[in-house]
């Protein structure tokens, strides 16, 4: 391998290393260098949160503009009832829950908020997928949740377990 290549590898870890969970909690990122999902992810790492608002770029040697991103993993329910899923993004984003699309807002925008519900039964994990694009600009991604009219805060690491879920079912 030739050095500049193992440096940009020591590098990306390093930075990646520093969002990431302990590797039993989070969500799986998958981090394209293209705006469409396309092709296979040129970063892959679990992420604690998505509570993301990068300044440069995602990590080391990754452009700061059109990339896009797949999070995967399953979310645990704290409690039985409605739960509200509230996306922030700037750009694109889309996000299912049990198979279920809450969210469905693949536009240019600024960072804006935007919210679905589904009843959970607590104690139960579920397939949680958020797909995210960043065009130019600035790039924010956000995922928080109210449970039962509670307070929206960001979804907790402890919640979330890495997984890569392959559905397809799920409409794009």
């Amino acid at each position: 391998m030739p050095r500049t290549v193992f440096l940009l590898a020591l590098l990306t870890a390093a930075i990646s290393a520093s969002a990431q969970s302990d590797g039993k909690t989070g969500l799986l990122g998958q981090y394209f260098r293209n705006l469409t999902l396309a092709g296979p992810p040129a970063l892959k790492r679990v992420d604690a949160q998505v509570n993301f608002d990068w300044a440069e770029a995602p990590a080391a040697g990754f452009p700061g503009d059109q990339f896009s991103v797949r999070w995967t993993g399953q979310v645990k329910a704290e409690q039985s009832g409605t739960h509200t899923f509230i996306t922030e993004t700037d750009d694109g984003v889309r996000l299912w829950v049990n198979g279920q699309k809450l969210v469905d807002q693949w536009v240019d925008q600024g960072a804006t908020g935007h919210q679905g519900e589904i009843k959970l039964e607590g104690g139960r994990s579920y397939d949680l997928v958020m797909e995210y694009y960043e065009n130019s600009g600035f790039a924010v991604a956000r995922l928080s949740w109210s449970v039962a009219g509670a307070e929206k805060k960001i979804i907790p690491s402890s919640a979330l377990t890495p997984k890569i879920i392959v559905d397809k079912s799920q409409k794009r």
